[in-house]
């Protein structure tokens, strides 16, 4: 979880948003297992199987894959985010 704050509202939880990877990944035509290929070839991708969808489920990914996937998509990491509103 990260907490946002800005000037004028008070702090805001951020959580980790796996729909947003899923949306990510289904643009690209991807798989699960492609996209773990994928950060796999670009120098770091998840040991276990499962660890994609444990993330799209709503799991948040250690920031080592984190940074993975937003080299892969082009994102921040806040595009991962949500304040649930």
């Amino acid at each position: 979880m990260i907490l946002a704050m800005s000037k004028t509202t008070a702090p805001r939880t951020l959580a980790w948003s796996g729909e947003v990877l899923r949306e990510l990944r289904d643009a690209r035509g991807w798989t699960q297992s492609r996209l773990r290929d994928e950060m796999m070839a670009a120098g770091g991708g998840p040991s276990h199987p499962n660890q994609i969808s444990d993330w799209e489920a709503g799991m948040q990914p250690a920031a080592r894959f984190l940074a993975v996937l937003c080299g892969l998509f082009d994102v921040s990491p806040a595009r991962f985010y949500s304040d649930g509103g």
